[in-house]
């Protein structure tokens, strides 16, 4: 077997210092270029980072800007349903002294006897100052 391909002067010229400065200057302008690859690779990230910033901030100006909502569903319209009155209509109604209904009536609307309810109202006052009016 002949491990010996061309001539030893050949394999010197392969391995002479003009090939291996013109190899070395190659791989000089490969770094560079991958250098500024890599820079603009950096530029277009810090770029979009400076992107979603600004767009992150605006989205948090906004929600700082939102018009509060009435009722406890966005986009629901509240409605005046006159709650003072209808109490005051009720109360006249069912435990004034000029009653609308009579004792059938109280039964069926509340589910209980009217004597029931004043015993438990009795009670109830007599626990806690809060339910006296």
């Amino acid at each position: 077997m002949n491990f010996n391909i061309g001539s030893s002067s050949q394999h010197l010229s392969y391995f002479s210092s003009s090939s291996n400065s013109n190899s070395e200057k190659d791989d000089d302008i490969i770094l560079i270029n991958d250098i500024e690859v890599i820079n603009a690779h950096e530029e277009a990230i810090m770029s979009m980072i400076a992107n979603n910033n600004i767009c992150m901030v605006h989205y948090l100006n906004q929600l700082n800007n939102k018009v509060i909502h009435g009722g406890s569903v966005t986009g629901h319209i509240t409605i005046n349903r006159d709650r003072e009155v209808t109490d005051r209509n009720l109360f006249n109604d069912y435990f004034s002294d000029n009653l609308c209904f009579n004792d059938l009536m109280f039964r069926h609307r509340f589910r209980m006897s009217r004597s029931l309810f004043s015993c438990i109202t009795n009670v109830v006052q007599g626990h806690d100052n809060y339910f006296m009016q």
